[in-house]
C-alpha cells in the first residue's frame, strides 16, 4: 500500500473499518442477502461505474505525459474487468440497462467523483475513487474465508473477482499513481478522501436499507 494512503487509513481507521464491516457486505459474502437488494445494488453499482468511467476520462486529459499509459491501462482494466462483469450478472438476472435510475445516494456520489475528476487536482481527484477500488479488496481479504459455505454462485463469482490478480493490479496502479501526484497531505487531501469514505459508507447502507425518490 502506499504511504499516502496508509498514513490516510490510519487516520480514519474508525469509519474505514465501518465500510469493511458494513452489515450489506457480510450478509453478500455469507450468501443471504436477498436477491432484491443484490439487483438493487447491482444497478447503482453499474450507474455509478458510468460515472467513475467518465470522470477518469476528463482526468486523463491532466495526467502527465510519462503517467498517460499506466492511467489508461487503469482505465482499461476498470471498464473490461468491473462494468463487464457486472453487465453480464445483470443480463443473467434478467436487468435492463435502460430501467436503471440513479437513487439519491448514486447520484450524490457520481456527482462528488466527477466534480473532483473534471475540476480538481489530478492528486485529490485520485484520491476521491481510492475509498471504492480499495474498499472492494480489503472487503475480499477480510470476508473472503465466508465464501466458503457460500452457496450462491451470482454472488460469488462478483466477489471472487474482487480478489483476483486483475483487480489487484488495478488497486496497485491507483495507488501507485497516487503516491507520484500527492506531495503532500493537506487538509484538502483529507478532506476529500473522509468524503469518499463517507460516500462507501452511505452507498452500501443505500445498498442494505434501501432508498428512492419521493416521487
Amino acid at each position: 500500500m502506499t504511504s499516502v494512503v496508509a498514513r490516510l487509513l490510519s487516520e480514519f481507521r474508525r469509519p474505514w473499518i465501518r465500510i469493511l464491516d458494513h452489515p450489506f457486505l457480510i450478509s453478500l459474502y455469507r450468501g443471504d442477502l436477498p436477491l432484491e437488494n443484490f439487483k438493487s445494488y447491482l444497478g447503482q453499482d453499474y450507474l455509478y461505474l458510468l460515472s467513475l468511467l467518465r470522470g477518469l476520462s476528463s482526468l486523463a486529459s491532466r495526467i502527465e505525459e510519462g503517467d498517460l499509459l499506466e492511467f489508461l491501462g487503469l482505465f482499461r482494466e476498470e471498464a473490461i474487468v468491473e462494468v463487464e462483469r457486472e453487465l453480464s450478472i445483470m443480463k443473467s438476472l434478467g436487468m435492463a440497462v435502460d430501467d436503471l435510475e440513479p437513487y439519491p445516494t448514486t447520484l450524490a456520489y457520481s456527482s462528488f467523483v466527477l466534480s473532483r475528476c473534471c475540476y480538481d487536482t489530478p492528486g485529490r481527484a485520485l484520491l476521491s475513487v481510492t475509498p471504492c477500488f480499495l474498499s472492494y479488496l480489503q472487503a475480499f481479504e477480510r470476508h473472503s474465508h465466508l465464501l466458503e459455505h457460500n452457496e450462491n454462485e451470482l454472488y460469488r463469482s462478483l466477489l471472487q473477482g474482487h480478489g483476483s490478480e486483475e483487480y489487484r493490479e488495478i488497486v496497485s496502479t491507483l495507488l501507485r499513481m497516487i503516491d507520484r501526484y500527492v506531495a503532500e497531505i493537506g487538509m484538502m487531501e483529507r478532506r476529500v478522501f473522509l468524503q469518499g469514505i463517507r460516500y462507501e459508507f452511505l452507498f452500501w447502507e443505500m445498498a442494505y436499507k434501501g432508498e428512492e425518490w419521493p416521487f
